[in-house]
């Protein structure tokens, strides 16, 4: 397949974005995942407005990516994400939180279905990755998702960063947000669970950017801050110095484990002056 040499937009659903067999990951230069009860709040209450008939469906912004590659053999499509990390990071949570509700519920056959059609890749060298990938300092907490789902053999990456609790925190938030839902007097219907899954996948939807090999996701990544939570000058810094090594991915990865995670421990709170 052909790289994409410029810009290519178009509107998505959730499910035309995790269905097929790709690989989104938040690349070194992006921020770790900072949403809290207020943002997932948010996004629940958009739900809600299609969940409830108030509306047919509901758009959540742009999803910009980067595709890193396609159409090679045994190997997934690959995509950075640009802009859109954090909701699309929450709603992937939102779809693992209802599959552990059908495991929970016995309810296997929707829990397989959930993780085989969108959680989980299924070709070759990626089969059983994530189709979503956060960046480095979160895999630990990213990875522990996993855990209810174990019987699928999830292929994670090796466990990094410390856990500051923040994805943790937001997968329990989103867990009773889906559990209000779905259950009636305690008990966990197969048809809510059905309902919520088919509004997340079928009824939100995201304008999709694709840029090509013209395009500087830096200079996107630049553009979008103060939009959501707005970037610290951590972020900011991080983004100038890996644009730098934008075309050596492996050098980029040491000089972030070697070098820039102990200067952003040492310097701490002094990066936001």
């Amino acid at each position: 397949m052909a790289r994409i040499k410029g810009l290519e937009a178009g509107p998505v659903t959730l499910l035309e974005v995790l269905q097929s067999k790709h690989e989104y990951t938040s690349p070194l230069f992006q921020r770790r995942y900072v949403w809290g009860k207020s943002e997932i709040t948010k996004l629940w209450e958009d739900i809600d407005e299609v969940l409830e008939g108030r509306e047919s469906s509901r758009f959540l912004g742009a999803l910009v990516l980067e595709v890193k590659s396609s159409g090679l053999a045994f190997q997934v499509d690959a995509s950075w994400i640009i802009d859109g990390q954090q909701r699309l990071t929450t709603l992937y949570m939102a779809l693992i939180k209802l599959a552990k509700l059908g495991i929970e519920a016995g309810e296997k056959d929707f829990a397989r279905g959930i993780v085989e059609d969108f959680l989980l890749n299924s070709k070759g060298n990626s089969k059983n990755t994530p189709k979503i990938v956060p960046t480095l300092p979160d895999y630990s907490q990213f990875n522990d998702l996993f855990v209810p789902l174990s019987d699928f053999q999830p292929n994670l990456r090796a466990k990094y960063g410390t856990d500051d609790k923040t994805i943790s925190a937001a997968a329990r938030i989103i867990e009773d947000q889906i559990r209000r839902r779905v259950s009636v007097d305690g008990v966990v219907l197969i048809s809510r669970l059905e309902d919520v899954s088919k509004t997340i996948l079928e009824k939100l939807k995201f304008v999709q950017i694709s840029l090509g090999d013209n395009e500087d996701p830096h200079q996107v990544f630049d553009s979008l801050n103060g939009r959501g939570v707005r970037l610290e000058n951590k972020d900011l810094i991080r983004n100038i110095v890996f644009q730098r090594l934008s075309g050596q991915p492996s050098n980029a990865e040491s000089l972030y484990n070697s070098s820039w995670l102990p200067f952003e421990a040492d310097l701490g709170e002094y990066l936001e002056d």
